[in-house]
């Protein structure tokens, strides 16, 4: 073979080669096209969607399992990321992310509308819960996005609630805070604050029982002892209440120090315009009927099912009796479908009759309400219906 047509082969072959290479390998919008790639080709393919690029919609929905702080694959931004770049998120309502039970986001707005936060469990270890927050500012139509708490001294809390106190050239505030200390202690505290443009600082607008101003009040708790006692029963918002009507925040009482019991019974601290000052006397829960106010410390609530369910608690009197209240699907701010009082008790039971009906609840975690049929005075009958408590 001579060296022309060897040549002329060789530059033929090299032609087919690069021929076959150009039909057989498929160019990057073909790759999308296809059903056949790998995940790692899909992710090439759409990794660096920008925020610009996406709804507050498609936002919510990427992040609905929760995740905030990473990134989505697909997407070059988190979710704290895309509430600093749009401002229009500081008024968007989150209702599916505020709804669901995978993403545990909090969002606590400033009745105004001024302030929001946003929080959500970061961490969780055998007896603590650690969140991390954001909040935003709205300072006449300009939005700051800040990461963390505003001028508070602990990374751990998280912001339950905002209330407005009313004045006429300023915007002033309290937040209400809430840690979990460990399994068996928690701590509330309500700070006050002032919102000057787009900065929030605390003041002090309280004043203690020494008439002394201060900027925060708060209070420990044990925690099995107000779950089992109360908030099973009634739910978890009877800390800290706050009635806009007086702009009068209700702060909770505890009986006994060493184990932080709580006893349902509250100290006004009344806004004037000026302070929020302590009153002298101690008042009953604001949600329980105004005929029931003169108890000494809530001994137990608990619900029970007959037909409908019923909502009941004891109360411990000044004279060293008990009382029962229960109401059938009514609240406790309503006059209570049963009453009695001069109720007793032993190592196992509270005791209330009426008639010729003796009602026990028993003293456990999970209290049984007993109905006895009395056999004679100061005794007890037969056993007529046990009612289990509702979990």
């Amino acid at each position: 073979m001579n060296t022309f047509r060897f040549l002329k082969l060789l530059c033929f072959c090299l032609a087919v080669l690069l021929l076959s290479s150009c039909h057989t390998k498929p160019t990057r919008s073909e790759k999308a096209e296809t059903t056949e790639t790998t995940e790692e080709e899909q992710q090439e393919i759409y990794v660096g969607k920008t925020m610009d690029e996406v709804t507050i919609e498609e936002v919510e929905e990427l992040y609905k399992d929760g995740g905030y702080g990473f990134n989505i694959a697909g997407y070059d931004f988190t979710f704290t990321q895309y509430l600093a770049y749009n401002p229009a998120t500081m008024h968007y309502p989150f209702t599916k992310l505020r709804n669901s039970e995978e993403s545990s986001l909090g969002i606590a707005d400033s009745p105004d509308g001024k302030i929001r936060f946003y929080e959500w469990i970061s961490e969780m270890g055998g007896s603590y819960i650690n969140w991390d927050a954001m909040y935003q500012i709205d300072d006449h139509g300009t939005i700051y996005t800040f990461s963390g708490l505003p001028d508070w001294d602990s990374e751990y809390a998280v912001p339950m609630d905002i209330f407005l106190l009313p004045h006429k050239k300023k915007d002033y505030y309290i937040f209400i805070y809430y840690i979990r200390e460990w399994s068996s202690q928690s701590y509330y505290a309500a700070v006050s604050y002032e919102l000057t443009g787009g900065t929030l600082k605390r003041v002090e607008l309280f004043t203690d029982s020494e008439g002394k101003p201060t900027d925060r009040i708060d209070y420990e708790y044990n925690v099995p002892d107000y779950y089992f006692r109360f908030a099973r029963a009634c739910g978890f918002d009877y800390h800290f209440y706050f009635d806009e009507a007086t702009s009068t925040l209700y702060y909770p009482l505890g009986w006994d120090e060493d184990y932080l019991i709580m006893t349902d019974r509250y100290i006004p601290y009344r806004w004037d315009g000026k302070s929020i000052k302590r009153q002298t006397q101690t008042v009953g829960n604001p949600d329980l009927h105004t005929s029931l106010q003169d108890y000494v410390c809530l001994i137990q609530t608990l619900r029970i099912a007959d037909n409908d369910t019923v909502l009941a608690r004891i109360d411990s009197l000044a004279d060293g009796s008990y009382r029962y209240a229960a109401w059938r699907s009514k609240p406790m701010s309503a006059k209570p479908s049963v009453l009695i009082y001069n109720g007793t008790a032993d190592t196992a039971r509270y005791y209330f009759h009426a008639d010729t009906i003796t009602y026990a609840v028993t003293k456990e975690s999970t209290p049984i309400m007993e109905v006895y049929k009395n056999s004679g005075i100061g005794t007890l009958g037969k056993l007529q219906r046990r009612f289990e408590s509702l979990d």
